[in-house]
């Protein structure tokens, strides 16, 4: 029989892999698409890939947020 503590870790895991898959997209778009040229082009992609991660996850929060209420 599963405990709590094991049930939750286990939901964790599940987390984490649906996150990495759903964070690997942008990813080979920004550093494939983007000239590395320099590190200037670097750094604008390592802001653009922090800021398309925020967005994911205020979406994804603003979303289960919205059917929570329903």
């Amino acid at each position: 029989m599963i405990s709590s503590n094991e049930k939750k870790f286990f939901d964790l895991l599940k987390g984490i892999t649906y996150w990495e898959l759903i964070l690997f997209i942008p990813t080979i778009f920004i550093f494939n698409y983007l000239p590395l040229n320099n590190w200037w082009d670097i750094i604008i992609n390592v802001v653009i890939f922090g800021l398309s991660i925020t967005g994911l996850f205020a979406i994804t929060a603003f979303l289960k947020s919205l059917f929570k209420i329903k």
